[in-house]
């Protein structure tokens, strides 16, 4: 029988996540109550301040979660700091629900801004993961128009990456960005082959399966798949 007192107070820093990361299931199983998270909730924000940076990333994303379910508090969190860890792609990848927390100032994001526009043009998984978030950091104020005019160019340089996986995701991700009218057909037309490709690759089937999209959402490419 797992001791889930234990397991939230451990010593062991990723045992520790764990426990915490269950909180919707314990409390829903009377394992423990939210009044004794309350009690315990020093031993989850120690996690915030960990000499481990993924440990903290794993513990900051977790922060909208606990504060909404009343478990934390902004001030609780408001002490430690976030901003340091933004030297990772990954830590922007919560940036939109920490300011919507009201943890975060946007207004300190900003000065960060220069390490986010060089995941724009990093390595092929930082360059997907941050134009997936282009639309946040937009509507945030975070980056501008003009920025994203300057930097597009990495986002359809991935067209050319060997790696399937990748151009796969870019297809859904180009489309969005297609509708909400960041890129145009025009600056996509050069690629149309690529994009031929990846419709046509034997993979194309699975890969819908294992990322669980759906293909309509390619119609603004004026492509027209229809789940089988």
């Amino acid at each position: 029988m797992v001791n889930y007192l234990a397991l939230l107070s451990s010593q062991n820093p990723y045992d520790r996540l764990d426990g915490w990361f269950k909180i919707d299931w314990l409390i829903q199983n009377d394992i423990v109550s939210k009044e004794k998270l309350i009690e315990m909730k020093d031993k989850f924000l120690e996690l915030l301040s960990y000499n481990d940076d993924t440990v903290k990333l794993h513990a900051w994303e977790m922060v909208p979660k606990l504060i909404s379910k009343g478990i934390i508090t902004v001030e609780d969190v408001k002490k430690y700091d976030f901003l340091s860890l933004l030297y990772d792609s990954e830590a922007w990848l919560l940036v939109r629900d920490l300011v919507n927390s009201g943890v975060v100032d946007v207004e300190k994001v900003k000065k960060e801004k220069e390490k986010y526009i060089s995941f724009l043009k990093g390595n092929e998984l930082d360059r997907i993961a941050s134009w997936s978030l282009i639309l946040d950091m937009f509507n945030a104020g975070i980056i501008t128009k003009e920025e994203i005019e300057d930097n597009k160019k990495y986002l359809l340089e991935l067209f050319n990456f060997p790696a399937y996986d990748i151009r796969f995701n870019l297809l859904f991700l180009v489309s969005e960005l297609l509708k909400k009218g960041v890129i145009s057909q025009e600056e996509l037309k050069p690629y149309d082959k690529k994009i031929e490709e990846i419709i046509k690759d034997k993979d194309f089937k699975q890969f819908v399966k294992i990322y669980e999209k759906d293909p309509r959402e390619l119609e603004s490419l004026g492509i027209h798949i229809f789940n089988s």
